[in-house]
């Protein structure tokens, strides 16, 4: 089994604490705002040719945060996490301790209930190929910034906000979503049009397109930049005045258990 570190707790004003090594990460250390405060997290996962479901957990820390995560699953509702810098974050099969498919560091900063509702708000993404790729395409665990807009007021009032996540690890280049064969367009193109793979180095993911207006939409796609057709949005009510995420998940060529490309959209707000 693996070896379990005690999880150092950390005084109100962050002292940084000395904590063991652990091979794959970036950072040697795990400290917090608090020893109390909590983000709120939720996970998805988007790995390709994997064997089981997987666990997202923070080492060192019982009990296992995100157990048994089914493939393009809907992430369910997020969950206080203890927030902190330099997380140490593994992505196992389901019910292993040992041999883990991808490590990171992870940075979640406190929620404030009181504030702003997408204030320290994340979701966790498994992306990458099990057992193959290299570079970008080995399993990844990211961290996506959920900065999803939380007033729909003035020329926004009965529009949606949108974001595109692509978690397709064999596509060069990014995707766009489509209205009708267009590219949809509002306050911030970049969360929609031309997104790059997440599991790319400086992969942004606090891009969220709001002001959009889907009244009369025959059919969402997501295409690449040559306008070529991925995978069609399935039937699904944005509701006004809400914003959503998109996870675009699968392969361009599936191999070894890799799936097609799907579209899994989740509301955020």
């Amino acid at each position: 089994m693996r070896s379990r570190r005690l999880t150092p707790f950390v005084a109100a004003a962050a002292v940084a604490l000395t904590a063991l090594g652990l091979d794959g990460c970036s950072g040697n250390s795990s400290i917090g705002p608090s020893g109390n405060s909590t983000s709120q997290t939720r996970a998805f996962n988007g790995l390709q040719g994997c064997s089981t479901n997987i666990d997202i957990e923070q080492l060192n820390v019982t009990p296992v945060q995100f157990q048994n995560v089914a493939y393009a699953a809907v992430p369910g509702a997020y969950t206080s996490l203890r927030s902190g810098l330099g997380l140490h974050y593994a992505v196992f099969p389901t019910g292993q301790t040992s041999s883990a498919l991808a490590l990171a560091d992870i940075d979640l900063i406190p929620h404030d209930p009181g504030g702003d509702p997408n204030s320290g708000t994340y979701t966790l993404a498994a992306t990458g190929i099990c057992g193959g790729g290299s570079g970008s395409t080995t399993p990844h665990l990211v961290r996506l910034q959920d900065a999803f807009p939380s007033a729909f007021t003035g020329s926004n009032v009965s529009t949606v906000a949108l974001r595109v996540i692509n978690l397709v690890p064999d596509l060069t280049g990014g995707v766009t979503l489509a209205s009708n064969g267009s590219a949809v367009h509002g306050s911030d193109d970049a969360g929609t049009n031309n997104v790059n793979y997440a599991g790319n180095s400086g992969f942004n993911s606090s891009h969220y397109n709001a002001g959009i207006n889907l009244a009369g939409s025959t059919q969402l796609t997501i295409r690449t930049n040559a306008n070529a057709i991925l995978a069609n949005v399935p039937n699904f009510t944005f509701t006004p005045n809400h914003a959503y995420t998109l996870f675009v998940v699968g392969e361009v060529n599936p191999t070894a258990g890799g799936q097609a490309i799907t579209v899994v959209p989740v509301q955020d707000f």
